[in-house]
């Protein structure tokens, strides 16, 4: 019979149990309690005391110690719910040694904390009155980010995993808290996600593995682990894949008639011999799952759903007036010079070399005739900014090297492009002196064997493509130059 929780506190502080927990060795002080001991231990203790029907959704060991001299202390955060009710408690464990094991002697709970960190199952925890340390608050805020029950909905966007629901997006630190590590080699806790982007990632548990999808839905760079989980994907092929399912109870696995029986027709489907392909959803609220056909040995079946919306606090980014440090360390070209991928550009007489401050530009006489509101941190905007000068008009995409969001006039023009019947071109010169009006005779002497070239019709395509900086150099002719384009997105220091 269920228990009243509205009793709780009374019988959490005064009730006791003793528990055995599995120690390894003898004749000595037993190995010191797993977290999965401890956590085990006060599951036991909430569905004896305080609700059978209570589970356990969130687990945090904020202090243990050595399991000297026969006795051994935890203290926990502890975030459990039944239907109705969600709490966050303070548990203090002690244990005795008794038969070369530890025994549970002694379980207490703040009351005050447990009265201020209770919420009604829904209700946003992160707001939470509580006067117990920081990572307490962290744990009632990474609480809130996590479903109770997983919804009959696709569009819910609720998955379970090893036992515990989530809803995308979700802050990575829940599953950090649940111990999930980072497995790959180029990604850290601290490592920086520009804003409005994303990283996919492997993480690690008990030699478990899956891939989650981190965003940051913001304007400004974050650390990885201050960024969101935005999506997750298991595959039947990884033999160390943990319990997942997602709506429904769909697993990884299951047969293409029970995935449409569960959710109906797919928005788009995908047939082959090995594998059939089902996508639910639109943009970037997707659920795709993969049916494999069994026509062979390796196993097609996955699941993958993502739901990269912003969040309320990522929505209400500022964007900054402040002009960033490194567009002082801008240096412009002395001269034009004559090697075409030197990513230098002369405009009305004046050489700048890309990406390059749109305040080199204003400098030089250029007004802003118009911009877009923000590029967030690390992005590049396209026609992002327009500049006018004596009748003759630039438009320019910019990028914005800074780990906050900005206006474009305080980006590097990245890419700048022209063509032949814009009556508004000012006069461009590439090194080694291509212009507009320079022959496809001339283009294809200066090209040489750095560019790659192709032809359709009675047009002529010089590109060049460099993935180190993120950059190209495009020109087209019809007997001469039909446009032309240039194009840099890394910073010389970053």
């Amino acid at each position: 019979m269920r228990k009243n929780m509205k009793k709780r506190a009374a019988l959490l502080l005064a009730a006791m149990m003793t528990v055995s927990v599995t120690a390894c060795g003898g004749g000595k002080t037993p190995d010191a309690p797993s977290d999965a001991d401890l956590k085990k231990d006060v599951q036991e203790y909430i569905t004896e005391v305080v609700d059978e029907s209570a589970k356990i959704s969130n687990f945090r060991v904020e202090d243990s110690g050595e399991g000297k001299n026969d006795t051994y202390e935890a203290n926990c955060i502890v975030t459990y719910a039944n239907d109705t009710m969600q709490y966050v408690d303070e548990f203090d464990l002690s244990y005795e040694v008794k038969d070369n094991a530890w025994n549970l002697e002694k379980c207490k709970v703040n009351s005050d904390y447990a009265e201020k960190s209770s919420q009604a199952v829904g209700a946003d925890t992160s707001k939470a009155q509580t006067d117990s340390s920081e990572a307490a608050e962290a744990t009632t805020e990474a609480a809130a980010a996590t479903a109770t029950q997983l919804s009959d909905k696709l569009e819910d966007y609720t998955f379970m995993l090893e036992g515990d629901v989530y809803q995308l997006p979700f802050a990575y630190s829940v599953l950090a808290d649940k111990g999930w590590r980072i497995y790959n080699s180029e990604y850290y806790d601290d490592t920086k996600i520009n804003g409005n982007s994303y990283g996919d990632i492997t993480l690690q548990k008990d030699k478990k593995t899956i891939d989650v999808s981190i965003i940051n839905a913001s304007g400004n760079a974050k650390e990885l682990k201050d960024c969101n989980v935005g999506g997750i994907s298991v595959y039947g092929s990884n033999k160390n894949a943990p319990e997942f399912s997602i709506a429904k109870g769909i697993k990884v696995g299951d047969k293409e008639d029970k995935v449409r029986e569960a959710f109906g027709s797919p928005t788009d489907t995908s047939n082959y011999d090995e594998y059939n392909y089902l996508r639910y959803g639109e943009d970037d609220s997707i659920t795709t799952i993969v049916c494999d056909n069994g026509t062979d040995e390796y196993n097609d079946a996955s699941i993958e759903i993502k739901n990269f919306v912003a969040t309320e606090d990522d929505k209400k980014t500022e964007t900054s007036d402040e002009v960033p440090e490194y567009l002082s360390t801008y240096v412009a070209p002395t001269e034009l010079g004559t090697d075409p991928l030197s990513y230098n550009i002369e405009i009305e007489n004046q050489v700048y070399t890309l990406p390059a401050p749109v305040s080199v530009f204003t400098d030089n006489g250029w007004k802003i005739a118009s911009q877009e509101d923000s590029v967030p941190s690390g992005r590049s905007l396209s026609s992002a900014i327009k500049l006018q000068k004596d009748g003759k008009e630039i438009e320019a995409s910019v990028t914005n090297f800074a780990d906050y969001q900005t206006k474009p006039e305080n980006c590097a023009i990245s890419y700048l492009y022209f063509y032949a019947d814009e009556s508004k071109n000012p006069e461009v010169k590439l090194p080694g002196g291509i212009t507009i009006k320079s022959t496809s005779e001339d283009v294809k002497k200066w090209a040489g064997d750095k560019f790659d070239y192709s032809k359709s019709g009675d047009s002529e395509y010089y590109d060049y493509y460099d993935d180190d900086n993120e950059g190209y150099i495009d020109i087209n002719c019809k007997k001469t130059v039909s446009s032309m384009s240039v194009k840099k997105e890394t910073w010389p220091s970053k």
